[in-house]
């Protein structure tokens, strides 16, 4: 992707990604960009559920922990690896 396209996509967000919010659920606060983040490693984990195969389960595993590395909030990034560790290998 250009980088001017890269600016005219991140000017049609509507909020920051540094923005604050909270869970309605169970009123933990986070930034959208760790609610994202979150979102893509959950959908990982779920891709990682459903292959079939060990060996593209376990680059699965990887890649969600990896990602994990980029969340700033640790509180998320603790409840995520701890998630990542009930998933078998």
């Amino acid at each position: 992707m250009s980088t001017a396209a890269g600016e005219a996509r991140r000017h049609r967000l509507l909020l920051d990604p540094g923005t604050r919010v909270t869970c309605p659920h169970c009123e933990h606060e986070f930034g959208l960009e760790e609610g994202f983040a979150r979102r893509s490693l959950e959908a990982l984990a779920r891709a990682h559920a459903a292959a079939g195969r060990r060996k593209q389960a376990a680059d699965h595993l990887v890649l969600a922990r990896r990602a994990s590395d980029r969340l700033t909030d640790e509180e998320t990034k603790r409840l995520l690896l701890a998630d990542l560790e009930t998933i078998p290998a």
